[in-house]
């Protein structure tokens, strides 16, 4: 799943839910709550893909594989997209980080259950 930011001053486009850690919470906890503020959708986080220092914003970025949980009917905070894994890197206009394609490209029979998750760490 991913979702078309228009924001001005931030980069737009197409991008994975996404947000930072409060200082009162664990990296998979604030997982959940960024996805389902932003989403509508609850998530289980249930491991962390990889990490890397983004080569754009210089921010640490952790990738998670979470597995959906239920929905709740509420307007996301952005127009959502559920994707095919080959259309990510031509919707994003980017190159995906290979660990997380590879894990994404494992997980197409699931494909429909499962979101990838980033957040810049403290």
């Amino acid at each position: 799943m991913i979702e078309r930011r228009d924001v001005p001053g931030t980069r737009s486009g197409y991008v994975f839910p996404g947000g930072k850690v409060e200082c009162d919470e664990s990296l998979q906890q604030a997982v959940v709550r960024e996805v389902w503020e932003e989403t509508g959708i609850h998530c289980r986080a249930e491991r962390e893909i990889a990490s890397r220092i983004h080569p754009t914003s210089a921010a640490r970025i952790h990738y998670w594989l979470c597995p959906f949980v239920s929905a709740q009917r509420q307007q996301p905070e952005f127009p959502l997209v559920w994707a095919k894994v080959e259309h990510l890197e031509s919707m994003a206009g980017a190159t995906l980080f290979p660990l997380v394609k590879r894990e994404l490209e494992r997980s197409t029979g699931d494909q429909l259950s499962r979101t990838t998750f980033n957040t810049a760490s403290p």
